[in-house]
């Protein structure tokens, strides 16, 4: 017998032993392995899912009254709070792509020779006014960095939209994404403008939703502010007749849920504070009166943009026997409650200049509808 064969297989096996430890040991730190990368890709995996539900971009949706001196003030000091306390550019507004753009194209300049173009364009709407004006002036001053996203259907499409395809045309930008989102917006119009009622309110209001979600998911996760009427985003206690339901607000919560915030700015807005209080000079006498904010009404032939409303406080009784014409504005293009038998003094602006004053009187009764009609006085020269 080989007196070493004990002493062989021994150590063999010991061998093996070790072999078979060295084996456990890396097939236990393959096990590690997989198991710790199992684990890095679970929580890889999770963060994505966290990130793209928890930390997407915010949107703040402010309604309101359009062209209201206090209102509008609120809106600029919500702004300016995101834009340098949050770090927040994108402002979208209740204007069509297009006329966003000028706007953009404006912040870029040392004038306001585009502002002043835009704004002609929009005489007669509700934000065509010099309050309006002054705010995005304010904007350009203390928020430079803002960009304007237009999210409305395509209004003035046959005088801003089709300047701003020249425009294009003109740099040579024809086959850019800009032209053909011009393009489309300017369809909308066409397609608004030839529907009717309800149809076309239901219909403005899903393309303001497609317009939105267009825009915002290009920004990748940017937040953003958002000012609208508040027909668009809620129901203060105004009687909003063009509202929708649902609304953009509503439509845009459904698709972005956590992440719509809303405000309506107009919910307490009080018309019965004037905006300003002087003494109007009337055929040489001086009477109280207050302001009460601008309207977009025109005069046939006249290149005016809008009129500052003014009531007189005192003296109506001057003016009861004065006679009217044939132009009467009813109560409902006023920015207060028109009272019976009451005296309103319309200025005229072409853009900020002074253009021509006249004066209208309330009837002492209502319409059979229940509205009220203001008529204009005829002085003898």
């Amino acid at each position: 017998m080989d007196p070493n064969r004990w002493r062989r297989k021994d150590i063999a096996d010991k061998l093996w032993i070790i072999k078979k430890g060295k084996n456990d040991s890396m097939m236990n730190k393959k096990k590690v392995f997989q198991a710790l990368l199992i684990f890095l890709i679970t929580v890889s995996i999770s963060c994505a899912a966290y990130s793209s539900t928890y930390n997407r971009g915010q949107i703040y949706l402010y309604g309101e009254a359009h062209s209201v001196d206090s209102i509008l003030d609120e809106e600029f000091q919500l702004w300016s709070e995101y834009y340098h306390r949050d770090g927040l550019r994108y402002l979208f507004v209740e204007l069509p792509f297009y006329s966003a753009e000028f706007l953009n194209l404006w912040m870029e300049t040392d004038s306001d020779e585009l502002l002043n173009e835009l704004w002609k364009e929009l005489r007669g709407t509700d934000g065509g006014t010099s309050l309006s004006k002054d705010f995005y002036r304010q904007i350009k001053r203390e928020c430079p960095e803002t960009i304007f996203c237009g999210t409305d259907v395509g209004h003035q499409y046959t005088t801003t939209g089709e300047r701003y395809l020249k425009y294009l045309r003109e740099h040579g930008q024809v086959d850019s994404v800009y032209y053909k989102r011009a393009q489309e917006v300017i369809n909308q119009g066409k397609s608004f403008y030839h529907k009717n009622g309800m149809d076309a309110r239901a219909y403005r209001e899903n393309m303001m939703v497609e317009n939105f979600v267009w825009k915002f998911n290009q920004l990748k996760g940017e937040s953003i502010m958002g000012i609208y009427g508040s027909a668009h985003i809620g129901n203060g206690n105004k009687s909003y007749s063009f509202s929708v339901n649902p609304n953009m607000a509503t439509q845009l919560d459904e698709k972005y849920p956590g992440e719509i915030h809303t405000e309506d700015l107009a919910k307490n807005y009080d018309d019965f504070v004037p905006c300003e209080k002087d003494v109007l000079v009337i055929k040489g006498k001086g009477y109280p009166a207050w302001m009460w904010g601008e309207v977009p009404v025109d005069i046939k032939g006249k290149p005016y943009n809008y009129a500052k409303v003014w009531e007189l406080r005192e003296g109506s009784e001057d003016f009861e026997n004065i006679p009217v014409s044939e132009w009467n504005i009813l109560d409902s293009s006023y920015p207060c409650t028109v009272g019976y038998g009451k005296i309103y003094i319309l200025d005229f602006y072409n853009e900020d200049a002074f253009g021509e004053r006249h004066l209208f009187r309330s009837d002492k009764k209502s319409m059979e509808d229940g509205s009220l009609v203001t008529r204009e006085l005829i002085f003898k020269e």
